[in-house]
C-alpha cells in the first residue's frame, strides 16, 4: 500500500532529515549491511520467466511490443537488464539495495530485483551491500550491523557526494519497515538507471533490426551492447 506514499526529493544535507523521519519517531530502525548474502534475499522474478513472458508479448503484439503500454516494464528493464550484467562484471555492487525485514527471512527486496536476475549469470557474485529497514521491535538481531541514524550516514554508505540527489518514499509509524523505496543519483553506467522512455526507444530500435526468428533467452542478457547506437537521432 505504501507505494502510493509520495516522493520525497531531496540533495544531501536536507532538513527536515528524511532518514530520521523514517524512524517515526523510534518506531523504526534502519541498519547497513556491507556484505549480504544474496541467497537470503527473495527473488521475486526469474531472468527465464522474463524471457518467456517478453516472447509471448512479442508474439501476440509484434512490432508493437515496445510501444504497448502494458509492456513498458517489461520491455525497458530487458535493458535495464542488460546493461546490470555487464556493470555488476565490472563494478560489483555499487548502490546498497534496500531490503525489508518483518521478522523472519528470508529478505524482500524493496530495490535492486533487477540487479538480481542479472546476477543470475554470475555465479560468483554472492554478495551485495545492502540497506535493512525494519521495526524496532527487531533492532536487537542486527546489532552486529551498523545503525543508519541519518541522511548523512545513509549518503556515506552509497558513497557519494554531499549534493548529491536522493528519492525517498517512507511508510507510516504503524508499518512493519519505515523506510519503503529510496533511488540515488550515481554516475556508474548500468548503475544509474535509464530512463523507461530511452529504454523503450532503444529496445524498439533493437528489435527492428532483428530477424523475424529472434527469441529473448538468458544468455542474451550476458551479451554487453552499446545500446547507444539504437538510440533516437536528434534532427541536425
Amino acid at each position: 500500500m505504501y507505494w502510493n506514499n509520495p516522493i520525497v526529493e531531496v540533495r544531501h544535507p536536507a532538513d527536515p532529515d528524511p532518514i530520521v523521519q523514517a524512524q517515526h519517531h523510534g518506531s523504526h530502525a534502519l541498519f547497513y549491511n556491507p556484505s549480504q548474502a544474496v541467497n537470503e534475499i527473495i527473488r521475486i522474478d526469474l531472468l527465464q520467466e522474463w524471457c518467456d513472458m517478453a516472447n509471448t508479448r512479442r508474439q501476440e503484439d509484434g512490432k508493437d511490443f515496445a510501444t504497448e503500454s502494458r509492456n513498458a516494464y517489461l520491455a525497458a528493464n530487458l535493458v535495464r537488464i542488460n546493461l546490470y550484467v555487464d556493470s555488476l562484471r565490472k563494478h560489483g555492487s555499487v548502490k546498497p539495495m534496500l531490503l525489508y525485514y518483518s521478522g523472519k527471512l528470508p529478505y524482500e527486496a524493496a530495490t535492486g530485483g533487477t540487479r538480481l536476475m542479472a546476477s543470475e549469470l554470475l555465479p560468483n557474485f554472492t554478495h551485495v551491500t545492502a540497506f535493512i529497514t525494519t521495526h524496532q521491535d527487531h533492532a536487537s538481531q542486527f546489532s552486529h550491523l551498523q545503525r543508519i541514524d541519518s541522511f548523512e550516514d545513509f549518503r556515506q554508505c552509497c558513497g557519494v557526494d554531499s549534493g548529491t540527489q536522493f528519492w525517498f518514499r517512507l511508510t507510516d509509524s504503524e508499518a512493519p519497515w519505515g523506510l519503503d523505496w529510496y533511488e540515488v543519483s550515481v554516475s556508474v553506467p548500468g548503475i544509474s538507471v535509464p530512463s523507461d522512455q530511452w529504454c523503450l526507444s532503444v529496445i524498439k530500435n533493437y528489435l527492428a533490426q532483428q530477424p523475424t526468428y529472434f527469441r529473448f533467452d538468458c544468455e542474451w542478457f550476458g551479451v554487453t551492447r552499446d545500446w547507444s547506437q539504437y538510440a533516437e537521432k536528434l534532427p541536425g
